[in-house]
């Protein structure tokens, strides 16, 4: 039987401190019976292969030996997804306490109501070089055909960094809808946005280990400033925000 939801993970080691209780939290808190998990293991050197095939199905571990960054190794999974939706998910997260398999459902639920939803996601928010709404894809949810008329994720932002703000445009662009799951009510803790949306998210675990992780994020922004804001100013882009 075809699996409803493929769950895409990229990761780049951190197999005990993250992946590990990822996948944990997904075996406690997933109908898995409805879902297959792709983990793309992206020139990892650590255990992460061997402990991803311990897990036996409905996980599946696809293996690069060099890195290839997040835009790319993300595309690999989405090639290799079988379901009718796509989640991408960041190595970084872990499910909170829930109602079995709530977390898939609030993302299903806006897809069922209108068919020119193309995304939803626990966090959408604004880009000020684009002037436009995004999703951000920590944990995001995408009609698998989507991909067929958007296409992946542009390399051009690899190794990572706004591949999700122009693939938001891209797919608006097209008539589709953003959905922000389960409302649009957020608040800052601790210099996060808080929603009831039962995940966490410890934010650029792996990429912010790079030592010029800066330097590409405010190289992708610029770009996605030259290639939708007409308005662009360099000078406007010195730094991101």
């Amino acid at each position: 039987m075809m699996p409803k939801v493929s769950i895409v993970i990229p990761t780049y080691n951190h197999c005990d401190d993250l992946l590990k209780p990822l996948c944990e939290s997904i075996l406690k808190y997933t109908d898995m019976e409805i879902v297959e998990v792709i983990v793309v293991a992206n020139g990892c050197s650590d255990d992460t292969e061997e402990y991803v095939k311990s897990l036996g199905k409905p996980f599946r571990v696809l293996v690069n030996p060099e890195p290839l960054g997040y835009t790319k190794a993300t595309n690999m999974g989405i090639l290799s997804s079988r379901g009718e939706f796509v989640v991408l998910l960041n190595n970084d997260c872990i499910l909170l306490p829930q109602i079995k398999n709530k977390w898939i459902d609030l993302m299903l639920e806006p897809f069922d109501k209108d068919e020119r939803v193309g995304i939803t996601g626990p966090l959408k928010s604004f880009c000020q070089h684009t002037q436009r709404e995004f999703m951000i894809f920590f944990c995001t949810m995408i009609r698998q055909t989507l991909f067929n008329e958007v296409g992946l994720l542009d390399i051009v932002f690899n190794p990572g960094g706004a591949e999700d703000t122009d693939f938001s445009i891209r797919a608006q662009d097209l008539g589709y809808k953003i959905v922000q799951v389960p409302g649009d009510e957020l608040s800052a803790k601790d210099g996060n946005m808080i929603g009831e949306f039962p995940i966490y998210h410890a934010g650029e675990r792996t990429m912010g280990e790079m030592s010029n992780w800066q330097e590409i994020f405010d190289r992708n922004f610029k770009h996605l400033a030259r290639r939708y804001n007409p308005n662009y100013n360099p000078e406007d882009y010195k730094t991101h925000g």
